[in-house]
């Protein structure tokens, strides 16, 4: 939920289309950066740990994501750029987690039935992705429209922050959930080891490598213009939150109904 309001969030605080750019490309390219040292921790500390590290370190960040939204109201300059800073360590411990996840969920669903239980498993988590990403947009405008003749800017803000402390209160729930969740012993095999010199050496001869080198100029070239959207939704064509969650929720909806095939 959070995620997905954070360019808006940043344009409520007059954030240009530049700094919209900087935030998309912190958001897609450090997780990244981090994951190439986060998937070796998991080799020296336990899965679970790593991934409620992630967690705890994502719910903290609500109370100074609300603290800038109200320096930046009272007018204290330059909070977008600690918006953005703030935006960054979010996708940092989502790199941290990542790995770890992702591991954990390979020890326990047998590969012959991961492509069938990710597929319902992606299928259920859209479908309250979708509800979260409306009910969202619907706080927003609603906030929004009381604001009209009083403070409308403050009253947007007011409406990120209630969503990023809902989001706080959802990841308490996950950090229970995770701390019960069972964690089998890991088993590294030697053969599984290798650097991303030696991937980038070997990748035409292997079917990951060929796919990569597929997926990576077509990800490099949507990148040129996804940043802007927002942008130019919100502020040129002058989209309700609503009609902007509504094209945006669109892609999940058409994800939700060929994930099966």
């Amino acid at each position: 939920l959070s995620c997905t309001y954070f360019p808006p969030a940043a344009l409520a605080m007059n954030a240009t289309a530049a700094q919209i750019g900087i935030l998309h490309s912190i958001a897609n390219l450090l997780p990244t950066l981090v994951q190439l040292k986060s998937a070796s921790l998991i080799e020296n500390f336990p899965r679970k740990k790593l991934i409620l590290a992630g967690i705890i370190g994502k719910m903290l960040l609500v109370l100074p994501l609300l603290l800038v939204g109200y320096l930046h109201l009272i007018g204290v300059p330059h909070m977008v750029w600690a918006f953005i800073a703030l935006v960054s360590l979010q996708y940092a411990f989502t790199g941290l987690v990542h790995p770890a996840w992702f591991s954990l969920m390979g020890s326990l669903v047998p590969e012959e039935k991961r492509g069938r239980y990710f597929s319902k498993r992606n299928r259920i988590t859209a479908f309250f992705g979708v509800l979260a990403m409306i009910s969202g947009a619907l706080i927003l405008d609603g906030v929004k429209k009381f604001g009209l003749g009083v403070d409308v800017v403050g009253f947007t803000l007011l409406g990120f922050g209630a969503l990023f402390v809902l989001s706080g209160l959802v990841r308490t729930w996950c950090i229970i959930l995770i701390s019960k969740h069972y964690e089998p012993r890991l088993k590294i095999r030697k053969k599984d080891h290798f650097s991303l010199k030696h991937f980038l050496k070997h990748a035409r001869e292997t079917d990951f490598g060929k796919f990569s080198s597929f997926a990576a100029p077509f990800i490099f070239t949507v990148m040129f213009a996804s940043p802007y959207w927002a942008v130019y939704m919100l502020r040129d064509l002058g989209f309700s939150y609503s009609w902007y969650m509504a094209v945006s929720v669109s892609a999940i909806v058409f994800q939700m109904i060929f994930l099966p095939v």
